[in-house]
């Protein structure tokens, strides 16, 4: 907990100084001072933690909040003061004047509530990162009916955040993972959240700034409290959580129809997709030969139909048509040239993922994923490929002539016949293909630096036909 009394052992007799100065200044500047509208530069020189404007910070929003009473200030000076449990994966108790959770459970979300219910909301809370792991999350609870029910407002270690229901056990995005310079990081990194909970609407703030906004009207009211996560597994997230203050507040006037892309936050395949994908993607990169970091969210796509993008086929000696919840492209026998599908827009330092699966005809072929291709150039790039009676290979092409970067090899984690899950790596030089979560090959090269994404079949005998589902594309980059 962040007190006078902490701040002034700390900084020693500065702070006195400083508190003198101040006092000063307000008597010598009197005139001046009581002609400004806002006083709020004066008291932020104060290191009390009490200084929040939140009305003035709210104006950000679609809607404008006004806050009512302060229904809470829990600085966690009591031992009872909060939610207090002990187990062998994780607990969360009042310790040394803040609220501490610890969870050992990877991909398990951690509450701990009050007993109070709310309906319309502003929250704050401050946060110490205590772990080490920074594939984490934790943040803000509100509406809550009970561990497995309400709404949450989570940052992450890696400079992430999101909105999201928690419905029977089960997360549903508001807004999904997305990357902001907002969020402090590093050992011991501080952050204030601040949650948004009136009516239907619901916003973010971190550390003052507006971060994301979301509708929706499953939750009424219900508890407030505070969660974390980690994803990463044999490891685990540790924050402090201090100086908790709740208020009453209403909805002025504002215009929240763009929020949500404009659409409503039901479930979506794309959406629980990318929920449960980001997180394995990370771990799995990690067996990669070289740091490799996730950003944004380029592309989602649930591939129920060609509305989600702006496709172009390269139409050689096949087809493509979707349909039944998924993609098919369609090799044809004699075919020269690969079937692709490919995005209309650049995209060079990217992680690519798929469900791909053998539909029809004959496993001798290739198919799978591709980057840094063209239509221009005949569908040149990089192809990754698996095939239906279980080898990989990857080729890279002018769209006349393929040079294979690694031959065809067997791999017993490729199912024959059947679903696959391919991940590839273009970053930089640098290129990975991974299966079922096991990577296979990786290389550098730097025969092509950009070019869109897409998917491709071929077939070396009969006619072949390959089921593409739940593309993701992320933008990536090296670290050193």
């Amino acid at each position: 907990m962040v007190t006078v009394t902490r701040s002034i052992r700390f900084y020693g007799w500065r702070w006195g100084s400083v508190i003198s100065a101040v006092l000063v200044s307000l008597f010598v500047f009197a005139s001046v001072v009581t002609a400004q509208d806002d006083l709020g530069w004066i008291t932020d020189l104060l290191p009390d933690g009490n200084n929040i404007n939140i009305d003035k910070q709210l104006e950000q929003g679609a809607i404008i909040i006004a806050t009512d009473e302060q229904r809470l200030l829990e600085e966690f000076t009591a031992q009872n003061a909060w939610d207090n449990t002990n187990e062998r994966d994780g607990n969360r108790r009042v310790n040394n004047a803040r609220y501490e959770m610890r969870m050992r459970l990877s991909n398990t979300i951690f509450t701990g509530l009050g007993t109070q219910n709310y309906t319309n909301t502003v929250i704050t809370v401050d946060t110490e990162r205590l772990s080490t792991e920074p594939n984490d999350g934790f943040g803000l609870v509100c509406r809550a009916e009970d561990e497995e029910n309400g709404v949450h407002f989570f940052i992450s270690s890696d400079g992430f955040w999101r909105i999201f229901a928690f419905e029977d056990g089960s997360t549903r995005p508001f807004v999904s993972w997305t990357q902001s310079d907002l969020i402090n990081m590093g050992e011991n990194a501080t952050n204030r959240i601040t949650a948004v909970c009136v009516d239907d609407y619901f916003a973010l703030y971190i550390n003052g700034v507006l971060a994301g906004e979301a509708t929706d009207d499953t939750f009424s009211e219900g508890a407030v409290g505070m969660s974390v996560i980690v994803f990463e597994e044999a490891s685990e997230v540790s924050i402090a959580f201090d100086n908790l203050r709740v208020w009453s507040a209403t909805a002025g006037s504002g215009d929240t129809t763009a929020l949500n892309g404009g659409n409503d936050t039901s479930t979506s395949s794309t959406e629980t997709a990318f929920d449960e994908q980001r997180a394995a993607t990370v771990l799995r990169l990690q067996d990669a030969d070289e740091s490799l970091a996730l950003n944004g969210l380029i592309l989602a796509a649930t591939l129920d139909d060609d509305s989600e993008t702006d496709w172009q086929f390269l139409e050689r000696d096949g087809s493509v048509e979707f349909g039944n919840g998924s993609l098919e492209i369609e090799s044809d026998e004699g075919a020269e040239y690969p079937s692709m599908l490919l995005t209309s827009t650049d995209s060079p330092n990217v992680v690519v993922q798929a469900e791909v699966s053998f539909d029809d005809g004959d496993d001798n072929n290739a198919y799978g994923l591709a980057c840094r291709s063209g239509l221009n150039e005949v569908g040149r790039g990089y192809h990754f490929n698996i095939s239906a009676d279980g080898f990989y290979t990857v080729w890279v092409t002018d769209g006349d002539f393929f040079r294979f970067l690694v031959d065809w090899e067997r791999a017993s984690v490729i199912e024959v016949n059947g679903t696959n899950e391919m991940t590839i790596v273009c970053v930089d030089d640098y290129f990975a293909l991974f299966v079922n979560d096991v990577l296979l090959t990786d290389f550098y090269d730097n025969t092509y630096l950009t070019g869109s994404v897409g998917f491709t079949a071929f077939t070396f005998e009969d006619d072949t036909a390959i089921r593409f589902d739940d593309l993701f594309v992320w933008e990536a980059v090296a670290q050193d």
